[in-house]
């Protein structure tokens, strides 16, 4: 369920396989204090009480209702907004800093701010290095508070949307935190793990300012709550991406290593000037990712007469930049021009490897490649960066 402060809730499977899997790597009878950052419903927090009957809990929300918790005698309730300067005195003020032993938070997934905030969270946690990100995200914060939090050694069980785990932006953050802490184990939700809305999350267990082991632990869990087998990933290639989905293609994957790549091509790669909107509002016709055929195939356009647009024409590839459901899909333009939306990548490429590459893009093995390298928490998206690097087979 989403609130109006952009907090999904927890359902109660989920929240019970983290705090599970966390009690892997405590010992329990060594803990006296935890915190849930983003409270809201209690369901993590609940599933957290009954797991360490012996731990005293903080629970902290902007919008608290203390009567959802089956054990409120155990837990001290704080209602305090965490997105404002004065949160970072606030937790101060409560006694709160370096004392936890375990925090379990599921926060709020919505657009923030580089601001002071933001910068303050980053010296205080050592994460110098990602001053200058160019996007900052309300669950990246409730991250840097919980790792202030916890005690040295403290265990950390976190729900983050997929854009922190596979986003070439937020790379640096990534990296940062596999040099500070000991990520222990990362789980990939299924999409429809939240009520009423599809986006795709991942659990992250990690100790605080432990020395990194080589390798980390990767899963998969349905909506029933049952675990993939594990993946076990060298932690300098999870800088790159630390989803289950793209490290278990890379290992089935059957494309050889140092192949040829689509940027070696002379290939352009340009998307639409123009949105579906302006288009609707123009009456001109347009191509949209609606458009694309659900397997690919080549199709034919009347000549487009609209000017100052980015246009496709004949030996083109079309494919879908974002989507939830389209990422894959593509069309070979035959003949004819349209205009395209901004959701739509031109593929411009030399005459004499155009068969090869819309051969290579098309395949079964190039399907699939797409569809592993897409990130996004709700919809998906291919970067152009990404795109650039797609293996040419049989070249």
């Amino acid at each position: 369920m989403l609130n109006n402060l952009a907090q999904h809730y927890t359902h109660h499977i989920h929240a019970d396989l983290l705090v599970k899997q966390m009690g892997r790597y405590v010992e329990h009878t060594k803990l006296l204090s935890g915190i849930d950052l983003g409270a809201g419903k209690g369901v993590l927090l609940d599933a957290a009480l009954k797991k360490w009957e012996q731990i005293k809990f903080s629970g902290i929300d902007v919008d608290l209702d203390k009567n959802n918790h089956s054990d409120a005698n155990r837990v001290a309730f704080f209602s305090a907004d965490l997105l404002t300067d004065k949160s970072v005195d606030f937790l101060e003020h409560q006694k709160l800093i370096d004392c936890c032993d375990i925090a379990v938070c599921n926060p709020p997934f919505q657009s923030f701010q580089n601001n002071q905030l933001f910068r303050n969270l980053c010296k205080i946690n050592k994460f110098e290095a990602c001053y200058n990100m160019p996007v900052v995200t309300t669950d990246i914060i409730f991250l840097l508070h919980n790792l202030r939090l916890l005690k040295p050694g403290g265990l950390l069980g976190i729900i983050l949307p997929d854009g922190i785990l596979t986003g070439k932006r937020f790379q640096i953050l990534r990296k940062s935190l596999l040099e500070t802490h000991n990520i222990k184990e990362i789980i990939q939700l299924p999409d429809k793990a939240f009520s009423r809305i599809e986006v795709r999350t991942h659990m992250i267990i990690l100790q605080k300012s432990v020395l990194q082991s080589n390798k980390i632990e990767l899963r998969q869990v349905n909506n029933e709550g049952k675990l993939s087998k594990k993946l076990t990933i060298n932690d300098v290639q999870l800088e790159k991406r630390m989803d289950y989905s793209y490290w278990k293609w890379q290992l089935q994957q059957q494309i050889k290593k140092n192949t040829i790549k689509l940027s070696d091509l002379n290939v352009e790669v340009l998307r639409g000037s123009q949105t579906k909107y302006f288009f609707e509002q123009q009456n001109t016709p347009y191509f949209h990712t609606q458009h694309l055929p659900t397997s690919p195939k080549k199709i034919s356009f009347s000549i487009s007469k609209a000017s100052n647009v980015r246009k496709a024409k004949k030996g083109d590839i079309l494919m879908a930049r974002v989507g939830k459901r389209c990422l894959g899909r593509m069309t070979l333009v035959c003949n004819g021009s349209v205009p395209i939306t901004d959701c739509i990548y031109r593929i411009r490429v030399p005459q004499k490897h155009l068969n090869i590459i819309w051969k290579s893009l098309s395949s079964r093995l190039g399907q699939e490649w797409l569809k592993a390298n897409g990130h996004g928490s709700c919809a998906q998206v291919i970067s152009k960066s990404d795109l650039m690097d797609f293996p040419i087979q049989g070249f």
